[in-house]
Parts: structure tokens; sequence; C-alpha cells
């Protein structure tokens, strides 16, 4: 069956924090992509990949996500990453900031006609990576992603907020750096509530509904 045309269309990209959990809930729950999204009744997709940089998603941008930005449903891209930039890249937070905006250029010239980000989650990784001043980046990158003084996107929602602070907090992340959920798990003898995913959709859904008005008025 061939679907008519939705009002709008939604596009998660960036890196683990939205790969994991999957779409598919197969593995610790659902993403927060797709939370956010239940009961909206459009069209959403997720293409995400843990690991990667901006600089190193752009490089798969053109068969990975262009495809899915269409001018036939106006879309909407949400985009969540920085943290391999900082972890594995070793970037400074003015260039993490560059690099996201580049990205969302990517994605405003095929066709996005509105770019959601996100700042960077706490982590363990951060808090523990050998640099020392990894959780330093983190959060001046952040700073530089609220403030957008270059314009970049449309909105940034903030993910560095209570109920996500604790990296500790076996309910909410499983590993010390990806949130889980919904639904109970148990993991290495430990048993968890899996709120993470829920409670990064709570903190986003406002601003996609906004984005969602914004597109269809």
């Amino acid at each position: 069956m061939i679907r008519g045309p939705r009002p709008c269309r939604i596009v998660f990209d960036g890196q683990s924090r939205l790969a994991i959990p999957p779409w598919n809930g197969l593995l610790l729950g659902y993403s927060w992509g797709r939370l956010v999204t239940a009961g909206l009744g459009l069209p959403a997709v997720l293409r995400a990949v843990s690991g990667q940089g901006w600089t190193e998603l752009s490089t798969t941008f053109a068969t990975r996500v262009a495809p899915y930005i269409t001018p036939a449903e106006p879309t909407i891209f949400v985009m969540c990453g920085g943290g391999s930039d900082i972890l594995e890249d070793g970037d400074e937070p003015e260039q993490v900031y560059a690099d996201a905006g580049a990205y969302a250029q990517m994605a405003r010239d095929v066709g996005a006609v509105y770019v959601l980000a996100t700042t960077i989650m706490p982590g363990k990784l951060f808090q523990e990576h050998e640099s020392g001043d990894a959780e330093e980046r983190r959060q001046a990158t952040n700073a530089l992603m609220l403030a957008d003084a270059d314009g970049h996107f449309d909105a940034v929602v903030d993910l560095d907020v209570p109920g996500l602070t604790d990296t500790d907090d076996f309910d909410v992340y499983y590993d010390g750096n990806h949130v889980y959920g919904p639904g109970v798990i148990e993991l290495n003898g430990k048993v968890g509530k899996g709120l993470g995913t829920t409670r990064v959709a709570a903190v986003v859904r406002p601003y996609l509904l906004a984005a969602i008005e914004a597109v269809t008025s």
C-alpha cells in the first residue's frame, strides 16, 4: 500500500546516544527518538551510528541520511551527537560546535526545513577519560550549543538536566553512558527500572512539538 503524504517527517541522526537502544526495541528498550514520536502519526526514521563524530558521519550522509529528507514532506532534522568528537577525535569545544553546525547545514542543503539539536548528555566516559579534561570540554561544548552564536540550529535541547545527570543511576544509565528503557531489565546481577529513554523523550518532546507547529502552520 502506498501511503499519502503527511504534514511533515522527522529524521533522527547522530551517535550512540540515539542509536542505543535501537529503534526496533530488541535490546534495552526503545530509542528515545521512537518514544518522542509515539502517537504523532508522522513518519520518522533513525539513522544514527554509534562511535562516529560529525566529520565521520558526514562522509556517509549522502547515502545514509539524505534520501530520507524530502521536500515532499517538510523534514525536521534532529541531531544528537558530539561525544565521539571529544572522546575519540580529541576536538576542542569550538571545533565540535563548528562541525555540528556544518552538519546541520548539510541537512538544510538537501531540504531539511527545521534543525533541532541536543546538547551532550553526561557519561562516565567523559568523567574518566585519559585526557583529564573531556568532561570540561563536554560542558563547554554544551554552552556553545545552547548559545548558538552562529545560528546553526532552529532550537537546541539541553539534555544535561536533572534526571539525566547521575551516571551511577542504573535506573537511567545501563553502563554509565547510555540511557535505556522503558521497562525493567536485569544486567550483571542488577535490576533497573528503565527510566532513561522516557526521561529524554519527555525533555525533547516540547521542542519537537514546537518544531512540528513551525513547519506545518
